[in-house]
């Protein structure tokens, strides 16, 4: 029987292969066309190997190394490579990314500091970015939780930033003294800023602030108001009215419940009116208010 040798003979080309898939392995299976040539792989590998289908393209020179099935940070990474150094994943595409937006349908959002021609299946920006701006997640150079809710607000309804701006205070992407206004321009700046005064923790809070919105004639509040040492989810100061927002999935624990009653106190030795709202209780909580708003000006009017 003939023996078997401990080690083969390894070609340079094979060890270029081992370094492409090791890059790949890297950046969600995918590389560019230029990352192929700079490991010393010529042009005519790349068309053999789309031939025999161990290269599948993503974008015009951008590559999956194996297989078809990219991953959304691979997809979101191939974006980026295909716009070349310098380009970074921004928008709606970001957002998913950070994970406070939902995937949707459509090309990926790409931001570079230069002017850059249109890429089939790619929606294309051109700004510069201030420092600060870009961060890596995922591997991806991604523009970051701040820039990415001033983009967003460009393109995106209120409702649609406010429920992301809520998403980044709750993954501890961002809070509030962070936003700070270094966008001077920007149509979305002075809507983030707006909507930080008023960032919501919960779906409840989202839903109530809706709610107000739609009605049309009530003033939006404060939300997450810092006063007499806590911290009131809703807070009209002209009113000393705040509304707590009762959402078992934050309220209910022993710990939670009583620092809630010391809250209480708090605010009525202040002076403040706090009404308690719960999701049973939502259908109906903005005429509750309305009426609170109205009887304060009443009396305002009065004193």
């Amino acid at each position: 029987m003939a023996e078997v040798p401990d080690s083969f003979p390894v070609y340079d080309g094979q060890r270029q292969e081992v370094r492409l898939a090791g890059l790949a392995g890297r950046q969600h299976g995918v590389v560019s066309f230029a990352q192929i040539r700079s490991l010393g792989l010529s042009e005519s590998f790349v068309e053999r190997a789309v031939a025999a289908g161990r290269l599948h393209r993503v974008y015009r020179g951008v590559y999956a190394v194996g297989h078809r099935n990219v991953s959304q940070p691979g997809r979101f990474m191939a974006a980026v490579l295909a716009c070349g150094p310098g380009a970074v994943l921004s928008h709606r595409s970001a957002a998913v990314l950070w994970g406070i937006a939902s995937p949707r349908p459509g090309p990926a959002h790409v931001t570079h500091p230069k002017s850059r021609r249109s890429r089939r299946g790619l929606h294309l920006h051109q700004s510069r970015f201030a420092a600060g701006d870009v961060r890596i997640w995922w591997g991806v150079r991604v523009t970051s939780p701040q820039r990415t809710l001033v983009d967003l607000a460009d393109v995106c309804t209120t409702g649609e930033v406010d429920a992301a701006l809520s998403e980044c205070h709750r993954l501890g992407l961002l809070e509030r003294s962070e936003l700070r206004a270094h966008h001077p321009g920007r149509k979305g700046l002075g809507a983030v800023l707006r909507l930080g005064q008023r960032m919501t923790r919960s779906q409840i809070e989202r839903r109530f602030l809706a709610d107000i919105r739609a009605a049309g004639d009530i003033a939006l509040p404060s939300t997450n108001h810092e006063m007499h040492g806590f911290e009131a989810d809703l807070y009209w100061p002209a009113h000393a009215l705040v509304v707590e927002i009762d959402d078992y999935s934050t309220h209910g624990e022993r710990r939670a419940f009583e620092r809630d009653r010391r809250k209480q106190t708090a605010y009525a030795l202040a002076g403040i009116q706090i009404v308690r709202i719960t999701e049973e209780t939502l259908p109906g909580a903005v005429g509750t208010v309305r009426l609170l708003l109205d009887a304060s000006t009443a009396r305002s009017r009065r004193g």
